[in-house]
């Protein structure tokens, strides 16, 4: 599964970005890699943070809101390599488990 664009806007901390992640993976259980192509807004700003306090990409990717809803959702192994310059990165569903 690719997500190309997301965004909540202003409520941005209602887990809106969440919930829909999550119904697509419902609705497509045999998903094991997820895609961001880039990041932006909130998840720009946090990756900035964390890089500029010296972290490197592949670690800092695991800062930003949208990893955490990755993770959230049983999807936290970063693939190796996967990480890019603009934030982009693939994880690995890491949970047997369907979601439910």
């Amino acid at each position: 599964m690719t997500i190309e664009y997301i965004s909540a806007g202003h409520f941005h901390k209602l887990g809106i970005g969440q919930n829909l992640i999550e119904a697509a993976l419902i609705r497509f259980p045999e998903t094991i890699l997820i895609r961001a192509d880039s990041l932006v807004l909130v998840n720009e700003i946090e990756l900035s943070k964390v890089t500029d306090a010296g972290q490197n990409l592949d670690e800092a990717i695991r800062f930003v809101p949208l990893f955490k809803i990755f993770e959230r959702l049983g999807c936290s192994a970063v693939v190796a390599g996967s990480v890019k310059p603009g934030g982009g990165f693939t994880v690995e569903k890491t949970e047997n488990e369907p979601i439910k």
